[in-house]
């Protein structure tokens, strides 16, 4: 929906955890992560070969614990405090002409002697956002096999964007100047939840998940995100089972955020079913289908996208332990 090309993005990501239990009622969850994502630049339009979308290369660094009490055996209670660190870099290039060069620069022509007719202006951006996060929960097992759980609270976070300005004169290529500023912090707080439903039978499970977040953007900043997700799982033998993964997600983007922002509000929907084969005790395989729709406010058609993936996994035998 955002360009007519395929975007290839490189995800590195690392997220260990840490899980103690205190007593039959008290238990904390630690967790670190650590990803660096990438994204092909820069990303023409197909008709006129001009840049149409900004992808922002950014790095993402987050600590969360989860402190748990069980007060009944089927009732509790969580408090989640998590803090993030989140670094985005944005180049941008442009051509001012010499009466827009004094509408953004005072006495640009005595300070940086700018006497020819335009100036290419070649601009490094990063934007560092610092935020925590606060969140109380609480889940209720129904049965052994349904349960249900709520958690809300607040997002808080501080934005700080600094940009590097390098002037060329586009006659001559040569360097004029460089400018340097930054901005004081921007705060931002905004309410987030996440509410959830699931269902484990013998045969069959269903999940349902719809929750309100914010996080880091792909064009830069950070945007508000509302989802909805269902799966179904199903077992036909015990090698043989299915899946079917639905979601919703509508997004909001910060309308004020520095960073080059090129798309408004836009919805999502991905449909995933899945075919999985259980190889031995630790060898599985999987073949899928995967559907998504986008649809921006600013772009008259929806991007529409197609893909089948096969998977394979292996996961590492149990450790067996005599006294």
């Amino acid at each position: 929906g955002l360009t007519d090309q395929q975007v290839d993005v490189v995800n590195k990501t690392i997220t260990p955890g840490w899980k103690y239990q205190f007593s039959e009622t008290w238990s904390v969850l630690m967790e670190l992560s650590y990803s660096d994502i990438m994204y092909d630049q820069p990303l023409l339009d197909g008709y006129n070969n001009a840049e149409v979308v900004k992808f922002t290369d950014r790095t993402n660094k987050s600590a969360s614990a989860t402190l748990e009490y069980s007060f009944t055996e089927k009732d509790s209670l969580s408090l989640l405090a998590s803090a993030a660190n989140n670094n985005q870099v944005v180049s941008e290039n442009k051509f001012l002409e010499r009466g827009e060069l004094c509408d953004n620069f005072s006495d640009c022509y005595g300070t940086y002697g700018f006497f020819t007719n335009s100036v290419s202006v070649a601009s490094d951006i990063d934007v560092e956002i610092k935020s925590k996060t606060w969140q109380l929960g609480y889940e209720h097992q129904f049965s052994e096999i349904s349960s249900i759980g709520i958690n809300a609270g607040k997002y808080k976070s501080d934005e700080i964007t600094n940009e590097r300005r390098h002037f060329f004169d586009t006659a001559l290529g040569n360097e004029l100047a460089v400018d340097t500023w930054n901005t004081t912090p921007r705060e931002q707080v905004a309410t987030v939840y996440n509410l959830m439903y699931q269902y484990t039978g013998y045969t069959s499970q269903v999940s349902f998940n719809m929750s309100r977040d914010r996080i880091a953007s792909s064009t830069g900043g950070t945007d508000d995100v509302e989802s909805a997700k269902i799966i179904f799982r199903g077992e036909v033998t015990e090698r043989y089972t299915w899946s079917i993964d639905v979601n919703a997600e509508r997004r909001l983007p910060d309308k004020i955020a520095v960073a080059v922002r090129s798309v408004e509000d836009s919805t999502r929907i991905n449909a995933v079913p899945t075919l999985h084969y259980k190889l031995d005790e630790d060898w599985s395989m999987s073949l899928g289908y995967r559907y998504s729709k986008l649809d921006t406010k600013n772009i008259e058609q929806p991007g529409e996208a197609n893909a089948v993936f096969f998977t394979m996994s292996w996961r590492e035998p149990k450790l067996l332990s005599t006294n």
